[in-house]
């Protein structure tokens, strides 16, 4: 089993929790995303004028950051309000200094507007699909550990303070489920499944 940045999940998953996905690693992610169907590409490093030109960002909390949130996005200008916002107050409730990043895949509508507005560091990954996204992201995060979530408020960020312990406890890797939980009317929106497992 790989995780989103491509290197090998460990044996020992310590922790378990629900909706949201953390890494610790102590390396950026390779500069490489292959998606079904298209050649190995290298995506183009971000110069620092280009960090400068970014979105301003609300971070909480002072001094190095623990923790970053990575929104993948592609058009979910009705929802990603609401999903930074979640996460930047429960990091803020919890007193865990950290940031919301969006890794926007070319978004048609206002979702990069609303997630500036929102509080977030918004990032433009060059290469098209969610894994692209996600690694963009993961690379642009700037928290010694990352956390993952979709902009489509089907993950309640209110948790991540259980990943976010964990993490401090020594786990690697935390992955949450919500199929061992309750899922919620329209949080599970895939076209496979079985009445007791939706998706």
């Amino acid at each position: 089993m790989n995780t989103a940045r491509g290197v090998p999940a460990p044996p020992e998953y310590a922790a378990a929790a629900e909706n949201v996905t953390l890494a610790r690693y102590p390396q950026r992610p390779s500069a490489t995303t292959v998606e079904p169907g298209q050649t190995a590409m290298p995506l183009p490093l971000a110069r620092s004028a280009d960090r400068a030109r970014r979105s301003p960002q609300r971070v909480v909390g002072s001094g190095e950051l623990e923790l970053s949130v990575v929104i993948p996005c592609l058009d979910e200008a009705g929802t990603i309000e609401t999903c930074v916002g979640a996460a930047l107050g429960a990091m803020s409730a919890a007193g865990i200094a950290g940031e919301v990043v969006v890794s926007d895949n070319g978004s048609s509508d206002d979702s990069v507007l609303r997630a500036q507005r929102a509080g977030a560091r918004v990032v433009h990954c060059p290469t098209r699909g969610y894994g692209a996204a996600l690694q963009w992201g993961f690379r642009e995060a700037r928290g010694r550990y990352l956390l993952m979530g979709d902009g489509d408020e089907s993950y309640d960020f209110a948790l991540l303070p259980r990943f976010v312990e964990a993490a401090r406890a020594g786990a690697r890797f935390v992955i949450g489920s919500r199929l061992k939980g309750r899922i919620d009317p329209g949080q599970c929106r895939c076209s496979i499944g079985t009445s007791a497992h939706p998706c």
